[in-house]
């Protein structure tokens, strides 16, 4: 039997009484109809733990910590992901896919084409949502960390490290996944707007070690682009391989 996942996010122990969230009451309860007694199984930073619930009744929901657990769905790679900003239900949608596929940060990005043009400040105002929709991906894909979700920056405030491998979509690149060999497990993805990137922005990615690669002959939505390249990493150099 499937358990269920509750993501928290401090360190605990066996034989602990932790109280929860509002927001886990409406879950248990609500969704879940979850009841006194009732095993679940409650992630955190210290690791995954079965926990039995003993008040449901009170508006934050308490269990008891039972023992750990000996398993991990963290992904071998440490994938950043840079997604363009975009429509509102795509924006929901990658967040929601790239935490089910193991993504450990995502920034949302502004170029000189995107069809969404927002300040920080205002797009930081979708920031909270985008959490909650990270958080609630990890409670049904069994992750125990919630992706890092940063404020939106422009294009050129992107840096990256010598050491980490820097993946560029381009239809007109040479290379393919299949023709890179990886020496880091740290992997930046940067996917543009449907509009494509300027020759400026591209130059600039380039020379802070970004590397146009071809994904298929055909031009992907953002969406599509984001949730494919992803899958496909995982499948040659993550948790597939």
């Amino acid at each position: 039997m499937r358990l269920t996942n509750i993501i928290i996010t401090k360190n605990i122990t066996p034989d602990q009484i932790i109280v929860l969230d509002i927001k886990h009451k409406h879950y248990l309860s609500n969704v879940l109809r979850k009841k006194e007694n009732d095993i679940i199984i409650i992630s955190s930073p210290s690791g995954y733990f079965s926990a039995k619930i003993i008040d449901i009744k009170n508006e934050e929901p308490s269990v008891l910590i039972l023992e750990k657990t000996e398993r991990n769905s963290s992904s071998n790679l440490n994938i950043h992901l840079f997604q363009s900003v975009c429509q509102q239900k795509k924006i929901d949608l990658i967040v929601q896919k790239a935490t089910e596929l193991g993504v450990n940060t995502i920034t949302p990005i502004s170029t000189s084409r995107s069809k969404i043009h927002a300040t920080a400040n205002k797009y930081d105002k979708k920031i909270d949502r985008l959490r909650n929709i990270s958080e609630n991906a990890c409670q049904q894909s069994q992750r125990n960390f919630v992706p890092i979700i940063n404020s939106l920056i422009d294009i050129t405030e992107i840096k990256t490290k010598p050491t980490e491998l820097s993946i560029l979509l381009s239809p007109i690149a040479e290379k393919t996944l299949t023709t890179i060999m990886p020496e880091t497990n740290d992997i930046n993805i940067l996917i543009g707007p449907e509009g494509g990137l300027s020759k400026s922005e591209v130059d600039f990615l380039q020379e802070i070690n970004f590397i146009p690669v071809k994904f298929g002959p055909r031009i992907l939505r953002t969406e599509t682009a984001a949730i494919a390249i992803i899958a496909s990493i995982n499948t040659i150099w993550g948790d597939c391989s």
